[in-house]
């Protein structure tokens, strides 16, 4: 069916109303295309309603893109915001908005991954403002954390950390892999745990933490950050992202491994 102007119209309400009652979101996830009868601008509006200076955004999603940074750029032009905005995409889609084309079966090089980022970036003007970082995922082969400059630039220099790919391949059973929803999981997990670890809970407070992610999940994401700070020369706020991500990317391995989507014991 045909999403009609009245239904969108009550769907802003009630988000609206939820705002009023709880305040802007702690967490938006933005993900996949819109039914007919939605405009391009629907993400925009929706997240203009729910998102503040404080609201972590992660978007799996191309549609609307324009209008949608533009309105996280506004969303976060206060000096004291402590939110942020990711958009999470694979490779090939990454090189497609720049206008370049990869094969999905391929691995994606550095130089083709600084390339396609500078375009992007030189496309979309309200990039650089409204994103912190780029998820980008790369099928079987090493995941990219992309850090957005702050103004736009011509330069193809940018700040990366390569997350290494899972081989599951040894846990699979009967041969088979379940990739359907794997993309989503990657989504979900990552900013659950962007929103522990921005969040994270003194030690003993771990019970008090508002989000989805459970305590021993939380233990291990602090133990793994706190690692990799020790290890790699990239600021905290980069490494938590980072960790963030690397947990998403686990989550989606772990999903190819079930029939069921999205369904997997957390040990």
């Amino acid at each position: 069916g045909e999403v009609t102007e009245e239904e969108l119209e009550q769907l802003g309400n009630k988000v609206e109303s939820l705002v009023e009652d709880g305040g802007k979101a702690s967490g938006v996830c933005i993900m996949g295309s819109m039914p007919p009868g939605c405009g391009d601008d629907t993400y925009a509006k929706l997240s203009e309603k729910m998102t503040g200076k404080d609201t972590l955004v992660l978007i799996d999603s191309v549609i609307g893109l324009d209008a949608l940074l533009k309105t996280l750029k506004n969303c976060f032009e206060s000096d004291d915001r402590e939110g942020g905005a990711v958009l999470k995409l694979n490779a090939a889609e990454l090189c497609k908005l720049a206008g370049a084309n990869k094969s999905e079966a391929e691995k994606v090089t550095i130089e083709e991954l600084t390339a396609a980022t500078s375009g992007f970036l030189s496309k979309y003007e309200g990039a650089s403002s409204a994103l912190d970082y780029l998820c980008v995922t790369d099928g079987k082969f090493p995941g990219y954390l992309v850090e957005v400059p702050k103004e736009s630039t011509s330069e193809t220099n940018f700040n990366l950390i390569q997350l290494p790919a899972i081989d599951i391949s040894k846990d699979v059973k009967g041969g088979m892999l379940y990739p359907i929803g794997a993309g989503d999981t990657v989504a979900a997990g990552t900013l659950a745990a962007w929103q522990y670890l921005h969040h994270e809970p003194e030690a003993g407070e771990e019970d008090n933490f508002f989000g989805v992610v459970p305590k021993q999940v939380g233990s291990v994401l602090s133990s793994v950050k706190s690692k990799w700070q020790s290890d790699v020369s990239s600021d905290e706020r980069s490494i938590k992202m980072a960790t963030s991500f690397a947990f998403g990317l686990s989550c989606g391995s772990a999903s190819c491994l079930q029939q069921e989507n999205s369904v997997f014991d957390v040990d």
